[in-house]
């Protein structure tokens, strides 16, 4: 009996260093699990946000020339998931940029900038970034053959939009600016845009899609282009591209 007893007792033993493995195996599964559908998570979050991990490098190469450091980082970050980046004032070795990001201190010769960037890129948009927005940086910019305007006030989603119009072939406005274009646009009229459809017009600026601009103004997608539409006639173009286009003539 006592034999009987010791072979059970060792018998248990062994089952408890058995479970207890066991159970830390399956603790140590489980964490692993769990971290494994937090990226999983975070991957559909950032595929929802700004398109699969493919399409979040769609950008292309993008080369940033700024001078504020501090700048320089959060354009990184910002850009990091959509685009390949190249920092720095000379231009990359092996391959030419599809974009450039221009930031230099105001009023510090935009003009002889954008053309050493012409020679040393030919044909690649340049946007200017600028600390703030205002009317007269805007003009600048446009009138020394920069693609677009961008500022430190623009939200992540609307930069990435509007390097990607910018790539497209497509002329970026800030709203401030659009809009004091809109009004120089229609004030000899008297047929003039609503404000409605001027906030509108200042959202497709950005770069935002119908459903977006829908989504952010409480209205549906079908009112959305109805103003449009009525925009569009009153300004005389046929499309939302045409639209960006004359009022980036009215600046030049």
């Amino acid at each position: 009996m006592r034999d009987y007893k010791g072979s059970t007792g060792a018998v248990s033993e062994h089952t408890h260093r058995l479970l207890t493995a066991y159970w830390e195996l399956a603790d140590r599964f489980m964490s692993s699990t769990a971290r494994l559908l937090e990226k999983q998570h975070e991957e559909e979050v950032l595929a929802s946000n700004y398109g699969s991990r493919a399409e979040r490098k769609a950008l292309g190469l993008v080369w940033i020339d700024c001078l504020y450091p501090v700048v320089t980082i959060g354009l990184e970050t910002v850009l990091a998931d959509h685009a390949r980046l190249h920092v720095g004032p000379t231009p990359p070795e092996d391959e030419s940029p599809t974009l450039i990001v221009l930031g230099l201190e105001e009023d510090s010769g935009l003009v002889s900038a954008l053309e050493q960037l012409r020679e040393s890129a030919p044909g690649v948009p340049v946007l200017v970034f600028g600390l703030r927005v205002d009317l007269h940086a805007g003009k600048a910019a446009f009138q020394a053959g920069a693609r677009g305007f961008i500022h430190a006030g623009m939200q992540p989603d609307q930069m990435v939009n509007a390097l990607s119009l910018a790539r497209a072939g497509e002329v970026v406005i800030p709203a401030e600016i659009l809009r004091s274009l809109v009004v120089d646009e229609t004030s000899g009229s008297s047929e003039t845009l609503t404000s409605r459809q001027r906030e509108i017009l200042t959202l497709v600026a950005e770069g935002m899609t119908n459903a977006q601009i829908a989504q952010r103004l409480y209205l549906s997608e079908f009112t959305i282009k109805q103003h449009l539409r009525h925009a569009y006639k009153l300004l005389g173009v046929k499309n939302r591209t045409e639209a960006v286009k004359l009022f980036h003539k009215n600046v030049l």
